[in-house]
């Protein structure tokens, strides 16, 4: 079933198994380990879709190698709006596919062109922040905030960019000898969700 998105017209929760020691922040290489399409089961955002997808740090990464976090990727554009945010925040719907090597038209229109069981395996570069244990966590944690293409060629793990908020220094482009980002599955495009509303 190809994933279904609302129209573009939505920073998520992952947390690291009990356990294991906190990575530092930076920036991670890594793959998509596995993806499956959800449903949020309460409050305001209930029935709405999201991918819930396991990140894995790369082999090769000098920290945390092998290390698996979680992360759910609305499959909307932005969370409901706020007064600090009068049209809502950004989720992770936009960067996530564009990570992947979506263009900007169609995440704009809800067309992603795969499946979701077309997501294991792909590379993807991840941001880890360093939460407090808190009520749900028994022990420090690590955040997903923000996703991007990895940086190719580099067996280092951990980036950190100081004044790149976003991620958007130094963004790799696919390399010639193919398409590494896997954007060529024309047949699979994903009818956009009408939805407008929350």
């Amino acid at each position: 079933m190809p994933i279904q998105a609302e129209s573009r017209s939505g920073a998520t929760k992952a947390a690291q198994s009990v356990g294991y020691a906190q990575l530092p922040k930076g920036w991670y290489d890594g793959t998509i380990a596995e993806a499956k399409v959800a449903q949020f089961k309460t409050g305001k955002y209930q029935g709405k879709n999201y991918i819930n997808a396991q990140l894995k740090v790369v082999k090769t990464a000098k920290v945390g190698a092998g290390r698996t976090f979680f992360v759910k990727v609305p499959l909307f554009s932005n969370w409901q709006p706020s007064a600090k945010y009068p049209d809502g925040f950004p989720t992770l719907y936009a960067s996530f596919f564009s990570a992947l090597g979506v263009s900007d038209s169609d995440i704009d229109a809800g067309r992603i062109p795969f499946e979701v069981s077309d997501l294991g395996g792909k590379p993807i570069g991840f941001y880890l922040t360093e939460e407090e244990a808190d009520d749900y966590h028994v022990e420090d944690w690590n955040d997903v905030s923000r996703v991007r293409k990895p940086t190719t060629g580099t067996p280092s793990a951990v980036r950190e960019e100081a004044g790149d908020v976003w991620g958007t220094a130094s963004e790799p482009t696919p390399a010639a000898s193919g398409d590494v980002w896997g954007t060529s599955s024309p047949s699979l495009q994903a009818a956009a969700d009408s939805a407008s509303g929350f």
